[in-house]
C-alpha cells in the first residue's frame, strides 16, 4: 500500500478494514506499507496489522509528491523494486498487488478470490492483472495501477523500474502493461466516483453490477461483481463495507 500525508487517515482506515475482514492470521501474504521519507507510520498501527498478517514491512521512498500523479501513484515503481529486492533476498514472492488509499475490498474472501484469478492469469502467460480501461472509461487506454503484477515482469519491461513523477505510473507504462496484461473481472476502477456525474446513490451501489462503457473494452456489456474497487474518494466506501460485512444482526 502506498501512503502520502494527504491520504494517511484513509490509509489507516483501509488497513484496519483489511485486518478486520480476516478471521485468522495470514502467513501467505506480505503486507508492505510504502510512504514518503518525511512522514512516519504509527508503530502501534504496524503492530495491530501484524495481529492479522504474519509479515508486515515498511518501505520509505524519496518521492515527494502528494495527490495524482506525483503521490501514491508515483510510489508504485519504488514498491515494485522493493519487492524485487525482497525476492532476491530469499522471500517467496510471486506477485505484487498495488493499493492506493482510495480503494476498498468488497468481500471477506477478496484475497483468496484475487489469488485464484491471478493463477489463471499466469496460466494464460500474462504478467499483469487489473482493471482494463479504454479511452471512454478513463481518458486513455491502460491497466489501472491498482493491479497485480508479477515480480519477474521487469525482465520483460525494464522501463517499469523508472517512472517520472509528473505522469501517472500506470498511464506511462500503458502499452507494455496492456501487451503483457489480462483484464480482471474482480478488480474494478470507477473514475466517475467523485465527479459531477457520480453514480453513488447509497451504499448498495458498491455491490451492484459494474460495467465498462467503451465498446473495445474486454468486458464491455458484461456484468461484473468486483471484490476490489478503486475510485472511492472518501471514507464512505470503507464505512459501507464495515456496515455490510462486519456488523452482525
Amino acid at each position: 500500500m502506498q501512503m502520502s500525508p494527504l491520504d494517511y487517515n484513509q490509509g489507516v482506515a483501509l488497513l484496519k478494514l483489511i485486518c478486520d475482514l480476516e478471521d485468522g492470521k495470514r502467513e501467505d501474504v506480505i503486507l508492505m506499507l510504502t510512504h514518503r521519507y518525511d512522514m512516519k507510520v504509527d508503530p502501534n498501527l504496524v503492530s495491530a496489522v501484524k495481529q492479522k498478517f504474519q509479515h508486515v514491512l515498511t518501505h520509505v521512498t524519496e518521492r515527494k509528491g502528494n495527490g495524482w500523479p506525483a503521490g501514491p501513484n508515483a510510489m508504485m515503481g519504488d514498491s515494485y523494486l522493493a519487492a524485487i529486492n525482497m525476492q532476491r533476498r530469499g522471500l517467496d514472492i510471486d506477485a505484487v498487488m498495488f493499493m492506493e488509499c482510495d480503494c476498498v475490498p468488497l468481500a471477506k474472501d477478496w484475497i483468496d478470490q484475487l489469488k485464484a484469478e491471478w493463477d489463471s492469469c499466469r496460466e494464460a502467460g500474462k504478467s499483469v492483472l487489473g482493471a482494463w480501461l479504454e479511452v471512454g472509461d478513463a481518458g486513455g487506454k491502460h491497466i489501472n495501477g491498482n493491479c497485480i503484477i508479477a515480480v519477474d515482469y521487469w525482465q520483460k519491461n525494464r522501463g517499469i523500474l523508472n517512472s517520472p513523477e509528473n505522469i501517472g505510473w500506470d498511464a506511462y507504462h500503458a502499452n507494455s502493461m496492456c501487451a503483457e496484461g489480462l483484464a480482471s473481472r474482480l478488480i474494478y476502477s470507477d473514475y466517475r466516483l467523485g465527479t459531477a456525474d457520480n453514480p453513488w446513490k447509497g451504499d448498495a451501489y458498491l455491490w451492484e453490477a459494474k460495467g465498462y462503457g467503451t465498446v473495445t473494452n474486454p468486458f464491455f456489456g458484461e456484468k461484473l461483481f468486483p471484490v476490489w474497487l478503486h475510485g472511492v474518494k472518501t471514507l464512505q466506501g470503507i464505512e459501507a463495507v464495515c456496515k455490510k460485512l462486519l456488523t452482525s444482526g
